[in-house]
């Protein structure tokens, strides 16, 4: 399932031209006929699908995911997105729903729901979801840099202790080019001063 789950991941990235969804959706039901049981490809080929423009056999790949495990606050909230595209405003309102129940914070579920409350005229609740989601949206990107942060700080330490287990080395000193290159004329000055001391005494 993983080896033809990065085809797909990299097919996704490709401008959204006819043959570049033909080219998605082959790549989905190939990993689906790899792995059936699996709701990743399930759900891989209902993206293929929905961006083609073929809603209900989304919806139904989307189904077949929920079915195999797949049931999640981001899948609903896709599947809920999805059905409010297929004018399906009764499953759309039960899939954002239950995604919404599954993780109150979930910022897609939220954006799902305010364009839902926009569909039915509820305005004032349609701003009240806008503004939970982008709360949600705005906590999910801190968090998103604390953890980025924190790995970096466990990098650090794990790389820190591999050097203590390595022996900690000893620092030379550096030494100064300069100095290298005077000492002859420092040991020439000191053989010309004792050479005239020597002919003083003489004299």
């Amino acid at each position: 399932g993983l080896g033809l789950q990065q085809p797909f991941q990299r097919h996704r990235r490709l401008p959204f031209t006819q043959r570049g969804l033909r080219g998605l959706e082959r790549v989905a039901l190939a990993w689906r006929a790899v792995a059936p049981k699996d709701p990743g490809p399930w759900r891989a080929l209902a993206k293929a699908q929905w961006q083609s423009g073929y809603l209900r056999r989304a919806m139904q790949s989307f189904q077949e995911s929920f079915v195999r495990g797949g049931r999640s606050a981001e899948g609903l909230a896709s599947y809920g997105r999805l059905c409010l595209q297929a004018l399906d405003v009764d499953a759309a309102a039960a899939a954002l729903d239950e995604a919404e129940r599954l993780d109150p914070e979930n910022a897609a579920a939220l954006s799902g729901k305010a364009v839902l409350m926009m569909w039915k005229g509820s305005h004032e609740q349609a701003r009240a979801y806008c503004r939970r989601a982008i709360a949600a949206t705005v906590a999910a990107g801190r968090s998103g840099d604390a953890r980025v942060r924190l790995q970096r700080r466990r990098t650090t330490v794990v790389r820190g202790s591999a050097r203590q287990a390595g022996g900690t080395r000893r620092r030379v000193p550096r030494r100064n080019p300069r100095r290298r290159h005077d000492a002859p004329r420092r040991a020439g000055g000191a053989r010309g001063a004792a050479r005239a001391q020597e002919e003083q005494g003489r004299a």
